[in-house]
């Protein structure tokens, strides 16, 4: 039986959010031809990711929402909750080279000083 729980819409809009700028944090980065190859690998598992979890979340029994289901497959160590984690992880390095590197709030700041 297919479970019809899931998470408050503002969960799903946070997620939809973080998967857009990361993408978009992975194109810019393309376009100023830094790093491309990491933006790369970035860019696919971005939606590679929600794709997985999706699939495999779609079977998850009565009761539990999304990501009950994908903590308890985390515990069991099922190979598509492992690797949503090291994607996760791996987007989280990225957000931290990302910000590290290019600093847009100082781009924003030499900008406007600029005028």
């Amino acid at each position: 039986m297919y479970s019809t729980e899931t998470l408050p819409i503002w969960f799903w809009a946070a997620n939809y959010l973080f998967i857009a700028l990361t993408a978009a944090s992975a194109i810019f980065s393309m376009v100023q031809k830094k790093n491309t190859a990491a933006a790369l690998i970035v860019l696919l598992i971005t939606f590679i990711i929600p794709v997985v979890h999706v699939a495999n979340g779609i079977s998850r029994p009565e009761g539990q929402n999304e990501i009950e289901y994908w903590f308890d497959a985390v515990q069991k160590g099922a190979a598509w909750a492992v690797f949503i984690l090291a994607g996760f992880s791996l987007q989280l390095v990225w957000w931290g080279w990302f910000l590290l590197k290019f600093k847009p709030w100082q781009s924003l700041n030499a900008a406007s000083d600029g005028k």
